[in-house]
């Protein structure tokens, strides 16, 4: 009882009220963060899916040496370029154009004859679904300042929501309720997944908070310091800075033509010097100059920062830098430590299994949020609605089944750059916004019982169509891909396979919501187009 006496009625109210209000404000760019978050878990494996060409068994050491020294002779000398050693996938280089990061991106795989792979079917629609996790597909520097203040907001509905749930906890986490009452069962559903998770997005949003936060940091330090020192020196310490990715090389003069050691000795070097490191890449800048440097990348599986890399001279061998336990200074530890939290990169495929479940189940929190509010503000004695409940209904369709159906668009262009039947690379982007914006304006014009209906069903019929596809064009099935060990493409088949059964559940009970349910309500078929 004395926990019951902890806050007044009165102040519960405002609780209540400012939790509301935050998620209803947060709710929908919070769905769209978590859901493709929640691919993005299986960012590795998507590429190798999206890549049919790179598909193929690991190449040697010395196929390694090759493939550098043929990159390195087209760049000629000071050239920069980077070299993946993807599992389950062969080395990789690419670079750009003239070092300007503007222009196309050229890549070359490691085949027989090192031919150039044509843009057009080398996708990375893994960094565009991880980007529209960060900036909800808006440009970088907007979407991410805009996510940083979600997420700090997102962080105080938490509070409150634990405010109000307080004297009741743990009674919630056995609360649900299955019947004829819907409302109570979406409500027992939301407090009994945001009860579990609360831990998680705790987290999730401090950290996510603080991504926003060093984003800006370093314009704040050249505005609070006189010189540009400070801020250069955190964006090299930084993992957002050039260190991570070998620098850019812009103020680096060719220098003098000198032999390079071969890669797989640098990637020998590197792997002697770290515990534990299993190498993913490596980055050179300025190649063949007396200037040269590489960063060979790695993970660290057994570690909370489960990534590190090690700085060698190419010409000499020599270990420039190192980011490793223990060799890491405070704040690169704290940095890379809230990464680390935010993408689940420890713990192995147990814990990337977890953080995608959770990124579903918080997709779910959200949405459910919404459905809540429009609930609240049923008329249940009026056959009219309120129009805030049904425009509500509207907006949250269109835009959190618009995310859905425009990932599942995104990856049908990924199948017609497979299939050669468009050849530009942005296709897979905007097919992405084709779905989106499609699924906006459709559900804008439809009532909101059969919108739903409608959306989910499209959903369902494009994620089930996406492993057909992929079995077609590229002849591996599941039972292929499972007896030849290509866990990645397996692993998104039946992920898609998961996912457009769960669409096509959902959009069921909408049916039969819509069918079946309350009449006055703006999910019945029976309720009137015009709103009271």
């Amino acid at each position: 009882m004395a926990k019951s006496r902890m806050f007044s009625p009165q102040t519960i109210k405002r609780f209540t009220s400012v939790h509301s209000w935050i998620g209803i404000a947060t709710g929908m760019a919070l769905f769209i963060a978590f859901y493709a978050g929640a691919i993005t878990m299986y960012a590795e494996a998507l590429h190798q899916w999206a890549n049919p060409e790179l598909r193929q068994s690991s190449g040697t050491l010395a196929q390694l040496d090759r493939l550098v020294s043929v990159v390195a002779t087209e760049r000629a000398s000071g050239g920069n370029f980077s070299i993946s050693l993807g599992d389950g996938e062969k080395p990789s280089a690419s670079y750009f154009e003239g070092n300007d990061r503007s222009r196309p991106q050229q890549t070359r795989v490691l085949d027989e004859q090192f031919e150039v792979v044509p843009r057009q079917t080398h996708s990375e629609i893994r960094h565009f679904i991880n980007q529209i996790h960060f900036t909800l597909g808006l440009p970088f520097t907007a979407g991410f300042l805009l996510m940083g203040v979600v997420s700090l907001v997102y962080f105080l509905a938490l509070v409150t929501g634990v405010l109000i749930h307080l004297p009741h906890l743990l009674a919630d986490l056995y609360a649900l309720r299955v019947g004829r009452n819907l409302k109570r069962l979406w409500l027992d559903a939301h407090n009994v997944v945001g009860v579990l998770s609360l831990p998680f997005h705790l987290m999730f949003a401090f950290t996510g908070f603080l991504f926003s936060a060093f984003l800006v940091m370093p314009g704040l330090m050249q505005t609070l310091t006189p010189t540009p020192a400070p801020s250069k020196a955190y964006l090299a310490e930084g993992r957002f800075g050039e260190s991570k990715f070998g620098g850019s090389g812009a103020d680096k003069a060719p220098g003098t033509v000198v032999a390079m050691l071969p890669a797989s000795r640098l990637i020998a070097i590197a792997s002697a010097r770290v515990d534990g490191f299993q190498p993913t890449g490596i980055s050179y800048t300025a190649y063949g100059t007396e200037k040269a440097s590489a960063k060979v990348t790695g993970h660290l599986r057994t570690e909370l920062i489960a990534q590190g890399w090690v700085i060698v001279s190419p010409i000499t061998g020599e270990i420039l830098k190192v980011d490793a336990p223990g060799e890491r200074s405070t704040g690169l530890v704290l940095e890379n430590s809230y990464l680390s939290l935010h993408v689940g990169e420890f713990g192995g495929e147990l814990m990337r299994a977890l953080y995608f479940l959770l990124g579903l189940a918080g997709a779910f929190l959200f949405f459910s949020g919404n459905l809540l509010w429009i609930e609240s503000r049923r008329r249940h004695r009026q056959p009219a609605q309120p129009g805030s409940g049904w425009v509500m209904a509207q907006v949250t369709l269109g835009v959190c089944l618009g995310c859905c159906l425009g990932i599942g668009f995104a990856l049908l262009g990924n199948r017609l750059l497979v299939a050669g039947v468009v050849t530009q690379q942005p296709l897979e982007a905007n097919m992405y916004f084709i779905g989106f914006f499609g699924a906006l304006m459709w559900s804008l014009a439809r009532p909101p019982s059969r919108a739903g209906v409608e959306l989910l069903s499209g959903c369902a019929v494009v994620y089930a169509v996406l492993p057909i596809l992929n079995a077609m064009l590229t002849r591996e099935n599941l039972l292929v891909t499972i007896r030849e060990q290509l866990w990645g493409v397996a692993v998104i088949d039946l992920m898609l396979a998961g996912l457009a059964v769960s669409f096509g559940l959902a959009g069921r009970a909408a049916w039969r919501r819509a069918r079946f349910g309350p009449p006055n309500s703006v999910w019945s078929l029976a309720s009137p187009r015009r709103m009271g």
